[in-house]
């Protein structure tokens, strides 16, 4: 009969301890990873979040990755570049990151773990708005974009520039693009760039965060002072370049002056008539500031009635009002994005359309999503019991089984128990050494599945997996260490009582 006993209790004991060692494992790591503080306290500690925002060569990978690789102009490219930088610059924010990835870890781990039915994970990103457009600011006001924008300014002025007439007369000049950028560079046109690229993105800012639904034009800048201030200068330069031309005129021969006086009745006309032929000449006694008096020149109001007349076929209405409806495209999207940005929840996400800002938004069904959600359904009674407080106590509640079929006797029923314990507690010790090895492995491996170039992200991931197992192995040490020397303390204190016993005995035999 004893035979029998301790033979199922064998059997017992070889089944039960596989079921309940792997019962406590599972239900250790699954308390662990179920819980968010968890992943947060990684996460963290990892330096994940800062990584963007302090490594240079992952950040040039990612700008890279956003500027087209032909853009059509200086302007194109150097604007593409800087808001890729303001973009990467804040949405890199670890502040930022930080309190996004706590937001998707509240929502996601609950949800997983079946303590949560519902999901709903959206970023905040209304307050990125005003860092992104100060620091595309800072590039705007560059010296490096000023240059840029003097020398594309010069490339559509160029022939006008170079055309002048007055009167019919053309002027023959050549205003160089030295002298050109010169006078754009003066401090009172930097000044007016200035202040009129600020307005322009602190419209921007207000219709972005929604304060107005009229989105910033670049036709509402105060072009009529840049007219004012632009005017004299480039006068003053057609004024130098006249003048020398003027000094370069023959004397008017007494044939040419005779032959004027033919056919213009007062002197005054005489002059106009030597001056402007197609043979000018410089008639006695005429200087450069009497031949303007005389043609009736003012150059700084010719320079800008020019250039207003410029401007307003720039900005003439059917103009204004495609480059304003080409902006609303722009924005209006991006605006849609930022107050309404993407919904992921259980089976389905809601996205900002990027094709036109009305109507804004739709939902889809993904199927990842949906994939997601039928394997939820299908581990969460296995999660539920895992995480259980019972789960650990019945793992350990087996080992009576075989204890009470093993022996008849209290000391018979301990040892049987010390055993189980012992072996329960060894193949808990063998998991948390797995992990910790596999945590090791990873930390020493993760390099080859990523890129060479990126060692600071290498290094971060592989410290980041290397600390989870390592952690997930924390607990399952000092657990299966605990169960393990309990099994050999009860193992040595039923010894040291049947040796005592076996003494006892002897000495009242004597």
């Amino acid at each position: 009969m004893n035979i029998l006993r301790r033979f199922i209790a064998i059997i017992l004991l070889l089944t039960l301890i596989p079921v309940s060692s792997s019962l406590a494992v599972s239900s250790l790591i699954v308390s662990e990873v179920s819980d968010p503080i968890f992943w947060k306290n990684h996460l963290h500690d990892s330096g994940l979040y800062s990584i963007l925002h302090t490594d240079q060569v992952l950040q040039d990978a990612v700008i890279e990755s956003l500027i087209s690789e032909e853009p059509s102009s200086d302007i194109e490219a150097f604007m593409e570049e800087a808001i890729a930088r303001a973009l990467l610059t804040n949405f890199s924010n670890p502040e930022w990151i930080e309190g996004t990835t706590v937001a998707v870890v509240d929502e996601a781990i609950p949800y997983l773990s079946g303590k949560s039915d519902s999901l709903t994970i959206q970023p905040e990103l209304t307050s990125r708005i005003a860092p992104v457009l100060n620091s595309l600011e800072e590039s705007l006001i560059s010296d490096e974009f000023y240059d840029i924008l003097l020398i594309e300014a010069w490339k559509a002025l160029e022939t006008d520039l170079s055309n002048l007439s007055i009167s019919g007369i053309p002027l023959q000049i050549s205003i160089t693009e030295k002298a050109f950028i010169a006078i754009l560079q003066s401090n009172e046109t930097r000044e007016w760039y200035i202040q009129t690229a600020t307005i322009l993105l602190d419209d921007m800012e207000a219709y972005l965060e929604d304060q107005t639904t009229v989105p910033p034009s670049p036709f509402d800048a105060p072009f009529e002072a840049l007219v004012i201030i632009l005017s004299p200068q480039i006068a003053t330069v057609i004024d130098t370049q006249v003048e020398r031309i003027f000094s370069f005129l023959p004397s008017c021969s007494l044939q040419e002056i005779v032959d004027a006086t033919a056919t213009n009745p007062s002197l005054e006309e005489v002059g106009i008539a030597l001056i402007t032929s197609t043979s000018p000449c410089v008639p006695p006694g005429i200087t450069y500031p009497m031949a303007k008096e005389l043609l009736n020149v003012d150059l700084e109001q010719h320079v800008s009635d020019l250039m207003s007349e410029m401007l307003s076929d720039v900005i003439q209405q059917d103009i204004r009002t495609d480059a304003e409806a080409e902006i609303l495209d722009i924005l209006g999207p991006i605006k849609c994005a930022i107050h309404n940005p993407p919904i992921v929840e259980a089976t389905a996400i809601t996205i900002p359309n990027t094709d036109t800002h009305s109507p804004c938004t739709s939902k889809m069904e993904l199927e990842p999503l949906q994939q997601l959600a039928k394997t939820r359904n299908a581990y969460l009674p296995a999660i539920t019991v895992l995480q259980s407080p019972f789960a650990l106590p019945i793992s350990l509640l087996l080992a009576l089984i075989p204890a009470v079929i093993g022996s008849p006797s209290l000391r018979g029923k301990l040892k049987w128990l010390s055993g189980f314990a012992i072996l329960y507690g060894t193949i808990i010790l063998a998991a948390g050494g797995a992990l910790w090895t596999l945590g090791s492995v990873v930390e020493e491996n993760i390099a080859t599945e990523i890129p060479q170039e990126y060692p600071t992200l290498s290094l971060v991931i592989s410290d980041f997996l290397g600390t989870v197992s390592h952690s997930l192995s924390g607990e399952l040490l000092p657990y299966g260490s605990l169960i393990g020397i309990s099994g050999i303390g009860v193992f040595v204190i039923v010894h040291l009582a049947r040796r005592r016993g076996s003494i006892n005995s002897s000495q009242t035999e004597q």
